[in-house]
Parts: structure tokens; C-alpha cells; sequence
């Protein structure tokens, strides 16, 4: 069992059979993670703080079997055109769940094929994301990869 960024769980029963389970309707505004502020700190390394940015819950449990923890940020960006590249997020702050309005940190490093341009930015914690925040990457910041 998985809990996708997108919301949708993926479950196998460790045959060759795959389901996914997509939910109607919008995830409780109240449990979304909260982006407030992205910064350049050089590198290609950027500080991402908000709030929530863990999730709601750990991930996925199949009975006493197995846990899928999922408490930690997963950063996507996506262009005006679709193209999606996902960063490689360390030094969370925090892997509390239902961090409320906690201030949290996570850093994260640029995907190597990312290019400059303007970027649409989503973190994910458990499945729920957050509403998008637009962001530039400059040359300057691809260069220091």
C-alpha cells in the first residue's frame, strides 16, 4: 500500500495485480500542507517553510504486516507545459504528523534536468498537497548544481 502525491493509493497483494484507488472530491482544506516562503541559500539548495508539510498521518499500515511511512515532503515542480520534476527533499524539521500551524523547514536540491524558468511548486505530505505557489529558477540557480 502507497500513498501517491497526487492523493491516490496504490495497493498489490504481492501478486502480479496493481489497484489504484483514486478519492472523489477535494482533501479537507484544514490538512493541507501550507507553503509560506521559498529561499535560495546557493547550491542548488533551496529552504521551503510552511506548515503541515509532514502530512496528516504517517502513510499506510496493512494490518500488522507492514507501514508505509510517509511523513515527510515530497516537492514537485511543474511548467506551463506539464513537465514535471520532483526535488530531492533532506533536513526536514520535523516528521510530526499534523503539524498544525507549527512553523516547518525542509530543504530541497533542484532535479539535475530542471531548466530555468518559471515553475509552478507543490509539496505533498501523506497524499494531500498543498496549493501551488509560483516560483522562477534563474540560471544562476541551475548553475550552482
Amino acid at each position: 500500500m502507497l500513498v501517491l502525491p497526487t492523493g491516490q493509493m496504490l495497493f498489490s497483494d504481492s501478486t502480479s495485480q496493481i489497484w489504484a484507488y483514486t478519492p472523489s472530491g477535494a482533501p479537507n482544506p484544514a490538512l493541507r500542507p501550507v507553503i509560506n516562503s521559498v529561499t535560495y541559500n546557493g547550491g542548488g539548495v533551496f529552504t521551503l517553510t510552511g506548515q503541515k508539510l509532514s502530512g496528516q498521518s504517517a502513510g499506510a499500515a496493512y494490518g500488522d504486516d507492514s507501514q508505509m511511512n510517509e511523513n515527510y515532503p515530497i516537492i514537485r515542480m511543474q511548467t506551463p507545459t506539464g513537465n514535471v520534476y520532483y526535488a530531492r527533499a533532506t533536513n526536514w524539521s520535523s516528521t510530526n504528523v499534523d503539524g498544525g500551524t507549527t512553523p516547518e523547514t525542509v530543504n530541497f536540491t533542484l532535479n539535475p534536468a530542471i531548466t530555468p524558468g518559471n515553475y509552478v511548486l507543490i509539496v505533498s505530505g501523506a497524499g494531500i498537497s498543498s496549493f501551488p505557489v509560483f516560483i522562477n529558477i534563474t540560471a544562476a540557480e541551475v548553475a550552482g548544481l
